[in-house]
């Protein structure tokens, strides 16, 4: 389960930027809105270990594994999809798929029969205003900023507004080095072969 922090922590540090004591309703508002625009660009800017999901899944009669399931997260975003466990194999075979409106649809030839695992992220949740509700804690930094740089912009102060952006953008990088040099958590070249891919780190 991913690391969480209260949304009351995005609202203080961005009053805290402001430099106001509180937030009318209409800015309050405004807010969130900011906060779900750039929750959905942090969720998608790269595959975040602790956010990315993988399990057993049955593909339909078309080989297709659905956007939703019975009884299973909603996906938002596919990775990959594997024909085994890739948390228990050394070089999972992946298969290779195609997005469509139902979900993904498995092109690869191996026989599905067993079920296959799918990579994933699930669908970005929306959040409301409401100061108790939990979001991931790896995203405050640059949602503070992001949201503190709208803020700006939709005053009227488009240069310092942009700059803000400029350093909620570095600091989700830092978070992918961290990842990559300090936690060893490198993306893996992918070797494909005919309907599988492996992947070699």
């Amino acid at each position: 389960m991913a690391r969480t922090v209260l949304y009351s922590r995005f609202e203080d540090g961005v009053k805290a930027k402001i430099g106001i004591a509180d937030l009318i309703d209409a800015e309050k508002t405004l807010l969130g809105a900011y906060f779900n625009q750039w929750m959905q660009y942090c969720h998608e800017y790269y595959p975040w270990p602790e956010l990315t999901k993988s399990e057993l899944r049955t593909p339909d009669a078309n080989n297709v594994i659905g956007w939703e399931q019975p009884a299973k997260d909603e996906i938002g975003m596919f990775y990959n999809i594997y024909k085994t466990d890739p948390f228990a194999t050394a070089y999972p075979a992946e298969l290779s798929f195609t997005l469509t409106d139902e979900g993904a649809r498995i092109t690869s030839t191996t026989d599905l029969t067993g079920g296959v695992y799918p990579r994933y992220q699930k669908k970005v949740a929306t959040y409301t205003t409401d100061r108790a509700q939990a979001f991931p804690s790896i995203f405050l930094l640059p949602l503070m900023h992001y949201a503190y740089g709208e803020w700006l912009k939709s005053d009227g102060q488009n240069q310092k507004g942009q700059l803000e952006l400029q350093v909620a953008e570095e600091i989700l990088k830092q978070e992918i080095e961290k990842f990559a040099r300090q936690q060893f958590q490198e993306q893996p070249t992918r070797f494909i072969t005919h309907s599988t891919t492996s992947y070699r780190y």
